[in-house]
């Protein structure tokens, strides 16, 4: 329904009515045993989308400022690098086939899945150390160091390879392409970046 709901065709609102008429279930339980626990997440999933439009409703300047003012002097990747690594990232070339295969996803249907949007998003900025502003977002996630570990997400979430399967070509595979930085020293350069040292309990998601 994304793309419902971006057009304005339906409201989080109007979906949530039915999805409570449907189950009959006001869904107010959240430990409930008897609530269905898809329509709970995906209401869920409404709450959060609708929480990012009030906060750029009433912060507007979220479209090109943290939302943090600690996390406001990042000192980016620049110059022919950064936009080596920008482009890469675009083109489904880093080397983390579960971020290539998003963004090949994207490139032929112009929609990814939310987990492939965090996974991505998060490789850009902590792996790559490009500018959020080039291609990402930000929030007010209180723990903005969330780095994803994108062999562990597609462990995770991609196990019998499926997903990367349907979007990288064999042309990919042969290809072997190595990641742009492995990583570990990705990992290490992002807590450095962020100001914080390897025993900040960031945890590899």
């Amino acid at each position: 329904m994304s793309l419902a709901l971006a057009w304005g065709l339906v409201s989080a609102r109007s979906l949530k009515n039915k999805i409570q008429k449907h189950f009959a279930d006001n869904f107010e339980d959240l430990y409930s045993t008897s609530s269905d626990n898809g329509a709970l997440h995906y209401i869920s999933e409404l709450i959060w989308r609708e929480f990012y439009k009030y906060l750029y409703f009433h912060n507007p300047k979220l479209i090109d400022i943290e939302f943090q003012e600690k996390f406001r002097n990042i000192k980016w990747l620049e110059g022919k690098e950064a936009e080596q690594r920008f482009i890469a990232w675009i083109k489904g070339e880093t080397g983390y086939k579960i971020v290539d295969a998003a963004m090949m996803q994207l490139a032929k249907t112009g929609w990814m899945h939310n987990r492939s949007r965090m996974i991505v998003a998060s490789v850009l900025t902590k792996n790559l150390g490009v500018d959020w502003r080039w291609g990402a977002s930000v929030g007010a996630d209180p723990k903005p160091i969330r780095i994803f570990n994108p062999y562990l997400q597609a462990a995770n979430y991609d196990k019998k390879n499926v997903y990367q399967n349907k979007w990288l070509s064999k042309e990919y595979f042969d290809a072997n392409i190595p990641p742009i930085i492995e990583h570990k020293d990705a990992r290490e350069q992002a807590l450095k970046r962020y100001g914080l040292s390897k025993d900040a309990g960031a945890r590899d998601y």
